[in-house]
């Protein structure tokens, strides 16, 4: 019966560890994309958990796994937020008022 509880237990961090790293990667990219910028928001959150591992925070396996899942993350959604300011320069290079870069 323990090693019931102790595999639910395991899943259960793994998993919501897994959740919270993504979200946490979908919110910051969110809000880099209101200011153009999406693929800031994975550099953000390199430095965020550089910091984290860094400073003085509890050392729980629930952090550790959630920073390590958004660590992950963070690579698809800097190449999509990428891909995303490329599409939008192109869509916005032709309207009026947009400035050119040399």
């Amino acid at each position: 019966m323990n090693i019931i509880f102790a595999v639910i237990e395991t899943l259960g961090l793994i998993l919501g560890s897994m959740a919270v790293g993504v979200v946490l990667c979908a919110l910051l990219c969110a809000i880099f994309r209101r200011v153009h910028h999406p693929e800031w928001g994975a550099i953000a959150l390199f430095v965020a958990v550089a910091g984290a591992f860094v400073a003085a925070l509890p050392q729980g396996m629930f952090l550790r796994l959630t920073l390590i899942f958004a660590l992950l993350a963070a690579i698809p959604f800097g190449l999509a937020g990428l891909s995303w300011r490329k599409r939008w320069h192109e869509e916005h290079r032709a309207a009026p008022g947009f400035p050119e870069r040399a």
